[in-house]
């Protein structure tokens, strides 16, 4: 806007300036001047368009990123979500895996006192939630 004001302020000299045939240096000088003024004016103008344009472009492009992020905060959330529920199934399937383990060996410690083979200590004197059931069946041996 000043340099607005300065150029109206030069085109005002110009107009009540006497006329005359001849001009002399000082109106010469005064019309180099106005146009010198008048040109940065206008390149200021389109700089500052540009400016704007360049500033509306990164708003633009600001919200586009803004919705991306979120985009990828929810993603990352319903990963997260995902996670702690395949960690649950897996820590659930793991403790099944563990009792089932522990059902097979009991079986094959059974089986081993079934058979009347030699069975560990520790597993005998160990609890257990499990009943076991052992069946005597009385038999005669004869010697050919």
């Amino acid at each position: 806007s000043t340099w607005g004001q300065l150029a109206v302020q030069q085109k005002q000299i110009m107009i009540t300036s006497p006329k005359s045939d001849h001009c002399d240096s000082k109106d010469i000088k005064t019309l180099g001047l106005e146009r010198h003024v008048t040109s940065v004016f206008s390149q200021t103008q389109q700089t500052i368009s540009t400016l704007n344009a360049d500033v509306d472009n990164g708003r633009k492009r600001n919200e586009e990123l803004a919705e991306k992020l979120q985009d990828l905060n929810n993603q990352k959330e319903n990963l997260q979500q995902r996670n702690k529920k395949l960690e649950q199934e897996e820590r659930n399937e793991k403790k099944q895996a563990d009792e089932l383990l522990k059902i097979k060996n009991d079986s094959k410690q059974e089986v081993k006192i079934m058979r009347g083979e030699p069975v560990s200590y520790t597993h005998l004197t160990l609890p257990t939630i499990y009943s076991v059931q052992i069946s005597v069946v009385a038999a005669s041996l004869k010697k050919k």
